[in-house]
């Protein structure tokens, strides 16, 4: 990143041939549409390019970049939700709520309820879940992204699980 920030493109190119793919599916898990999440992976990277020196030398890269990720992804959902809520005020119209398919395969009710229970996570357990079991990182990662104790990020992962634990119960997993 200090190459990035003297001008160098071919380390920016390293950057991003090494994290595109990575933030591409985390922004993809925490958005949950592909096309959004392929948007904001291109407005991070061109943050990098235009303000480079935003990045703090004394920071992990991954954690920052990451963290940066993270809260574009809240900036547009945030704004979704306002979005919405206007145009429910103005149309006075509720929305209908989604209901999962309840017949097909086992193997397809699972991956359904999986999701279900994805969505029904709040965004400091999807951005914890989506760190902690689709990218790997360590607690501490997740903590400094995240900007919340390691002790917190424990106690969202327990939480969490049991909340998958009550709803995949009848699966004998």
């Amino acid at each position: 990143m200090q190459l990035v920030t003297k001008g160098n493109h071919k380390a920016f190119e390293t950057l991003y041939e090494r994290y595109y793919a990575k933030l591409l599916f985390f922004a993809t898990g925490y958005m949950r549409d592909r096309e959004q999440a392929v948007d904001i992976i291109h407005d991070v990277f061109i943050k990098i390019i235009e303000r480079p020196e935003k990045f703090d030398i004394n920071k992990k890269f991954t954690t920052w970049v990451y963290t940066v990720t993270a809260n574009a992804c809240k900036n547009v959902l945030r704004n979704e939700r306002n979005r919405s809520k206007i145009r429910e005020q103005l149309t006075d119209s509720k929305d209908h709520e989604w209901l999962p398919d309840m017949f097909g395969k086992d193997k397809q009710l699972l991956s359904e309820t999986i999701k279900a229970v994805l969505e029904e996570l709040s965004e400091k357990e999807r951005l914890v879940y989506l760190l902690r079991f689709e990218q790997e990182l360590s607690l501490l990662d997740i903590a400094a992204i995240a900007n919340i104790p390691k002790g917190s990020v424990k106690s969202c992962i327990y939480y969490m699980l049991k909340k998958f634990e009550r709803r995949l119960k009848d699966f004998n997993l």
